[in-house]
């Protein structure tokens, strides 16, 4: 079974069963067909990496939606153009710093870099996110330390 779930109130909006010959790639696309474009347009749709592939960005972009997929190395040509970025050029445009989260300490942060030529439909210009979490002491992690290059 594939779901859908908002992430406000996890409430589960529609669910898609994924038949023995069928794969959770195929039930992405089926599972938000059922949804109305009024509910599909201007939402931020999320996905693990499974997810990220042209046809979920491009069918997402046609419906109006935005969205937010993880790039792994399972797609290697995209994995390796958002590591060649000049990730160490660019500030944080959002950093929420060090927050206590159920039995965690989470960082969401922020940088948006340019990704052009890579034949993706973008609705609005794309954003890489990193984040950090840590089992939950009586204080917030340490600052990572940077190792010296000697």
């Amino acid at each position: 079974m594939f779901h859908l779930a908002r992430h406000s109130d996890a409430v589960v909006t529609t669910a898609q069963s994924i038949g023995a010959k069928h794969t959770e790639t195929a039930a992405f696309t089926a599972a938000l067909d059922h949804l109305a474009e009024e509910d599909l347009a201007g939402r931020v749709i999320t996905a693990d990496a499974l997810h990220t592939v042209k046809a979920h960005a491009s069918y997402l972009h046609r419906r109006g939606a935005h969205y937010l997929f993880y790039v792994k190395t399972n797609r290697a040509a995209l994995h390796a153009h958002r590591a060649g970025l000049p990730w160490k050029q660019v500030g944080w445009a959002h950093d929420e710093g060090w927050q206590r989260n159920r039995d965690r300490f989470e960082r969401r942060r922020v940088k948006v870099l340019a990704a052009d030529g890579l034949g993706i439909a973008f609705p609005m210009p794309p954003r890489y996110c990193s984040s950090s979490a840590a089992p939950a002491t009586s204080a917030r992690p340490a600052p990572r330390r940077r190792r010296s290059s000697r």
